[in-house]
């Protein structure tokens, strides 16, 4: 198992990452090899997760007249947010640029082709915290609490994204609960159209440690 290095940008709750390495212990003390890697040419995934932003941005919006794809970039652009930035790139795509994206995720792709040849499967967070309250504010002005800290509400994405971006299967699993009550959970990806190795592996951890459980306070 590879474990996916900290993203030196992005904050990720404490109980999460203790859950992780209560994970990481359990597995290493089974006798499996478990280590901190990523995939080759992946850098500290700034890259990654801008190109993931602008492809799912241009898909997600191609439905809205230009007029209000342009308005929505315009406000993006005016925070000085790298993320909101190709979050317009996404808005005011050409097919130029869609082509020249889709080039960027095949390297990217092909990566992830090489490191799967050693690696059965990669472990990360699935989010950068657990539940949270809903809220109606506009999406430029919400803010996820992430230990004390207040972060872009953006930045969940991160984690799903090493996934949807070059369509590798992977599979949420729970470890626990934080000590709040509230159910924690991990996120295993693996090789391409493997979709059967994540959940073989979700399969057998849960009848080693345990699958899923309701929330103490659940009803």
């Amino acid at each position: 198992m590879a474990v996916l290095p900290p993203i030196s940008w992005l904050s990720v709750d404490n109980e999460i990452l203790e859950a992780q390495e209560r994970v990481v212990s359990y597995l290493r003390r089974m006798g499996l090899r478990v280590d901190e890697v990523a995939p080759e040419g992946f850098g500290d995934l700034r890259h990654y997760y801008s190109l993931y932003l602008s492809i799912l941005t241009a898909t997600t919006s191609a439905g809205l007249p230009r007029a209000i794809r342009f308005l929505h970039a315009l406000a993006s652009r005016s925070y000085g947010s790298e993320l909101l930035a190709a979050r317009a790139s996404g808005l005011l795509a050409s097919a130029s640029d869609y082509i020249t994206w889709y080039a960027q995720r095949e390297r990217f792709r092909a990566a992830y082709r090489v490191f799967f040849r050693e690696w059965d499967i990669l472990l990360t967070p699935a989010n950068i915290v657990n539940a949270f309250p809903h809220t109606n504010l506009p999406f430029h002005k919400r803010r996820l609490d992430v230990n004390g800290q207040q972060v872009a509400y953006l930045l969940q994405n991160v984690y799903p994204g090493l996934a949807t971006l070059c369509g590798q299967p992977a599979t949420v699993f729970p470890v626990g609960f934080t000590r709040a009550g509230l159910p924690t959970g991990l996120q295993v990806i693996g090789p391409y159209l493997e979709d059967r190795t994540t959940l073989h592996f979700v399969t057998l951890f849960a009848r080693e440690f345990g699958g899923f459980c309701p929330p103490p306070a659940y009803v």
